[in-house]
């Protein structure tokens, strides 16, 4: 089984063979550019740590951000404006949070403001061939196991715009027997949460693999 955190879908779907790696390299080339000029700047990313959910979405309301990732029960990201993420930073600190910091992204992720650019990375994916993976390829925003080469499609070109329900995916992966996680390098900006009970994680993660079964190829054991 593999799955990927935002842009870390892509390397997921080369890794279980749904997606050639050309194909992958232009698709996020291109995804990139069309993040970038839609917004060169004044938005992007801010992590609020040690809220419940009901208490961040609280805490955002009357301000122009949007609830991008959902990595654990006290674990989120918003996207949005950065004077509005600013000023839900401080209501959170106030409120309790155990940190509140700007993430060094400067594009509005994994929301409804990225819908358009999301769109036309749609159309690009006309010219790639997908297949249906050899493995398990788990959506890291609906916490489901796609096999259809056409829904790995729309899952990778629409997640730019869609809410990343992280932690939902990790429970999804241990009710499939996924024992241990390894998270693939470079960098660590989509450094794992702590899963939950009863799937390890080794130092690097891109695949969960079931006891006694071989890692997809491409993934370390």
């Amino acid at each position: 089984m593999v799955s990927g955190l935002s842009i870390g879908a892509f390397p997921a779907a080369v890794i279980a063979g749904a997606l050639d790696f050309a194909s992958a390299l232009r698709l996020v080339a291109l995804r990139g550019d069309l993040m970038e000029q839609a917004y060169p700047e004044g938005y992007g990313l801010t992590a609020i740590m040690g809220l419940t959910r009901p208490r961040v979405e609280a805490l955002m309301q009357g301000h122009e951000v949007y609830l991008a990732n959902l990595n654990a029960d006290t674990q989120f990201v918003i996207a949005g404006r950065d004077e509005a993420m600013a000023e839900v930073a401080q209501l959170a600190l106030r409120a309790g949070a155990s940190k509140a910091q700007r993430l060094a992204v400067s594009v509005p992720s994994h929301c409804a403001l990225l819908d358009k650019p999301a769109a036309e990375l749609a159309k690009a994916f006309a010219g790639a061939s997908l297949r249906r993976p050899r493995c398990a390829y788990l959506s890291g925003s609906t916490a489901r196991v796609l096999w259809d080469p056409q829904r790995i499609a729309d899952d990778l070109a629409m997640n730019m715009a869609r809410p990343v329900h992280w932690q939902e995916a990790m429970v999804a992966a241990d009710e499939r027997d996924a024992r241990l996680a390894i998270e693939m390098p470079p960098g660590g900006g989509t450094h794992l949460p702590d899963p939950p009970g009863g799937l390890a994680r080794g130092d690097h993660c891109a695949g969960a693999q079931r006891p006694g079964r071989r890692p997809p190829s491409g993934a370390a054991a």
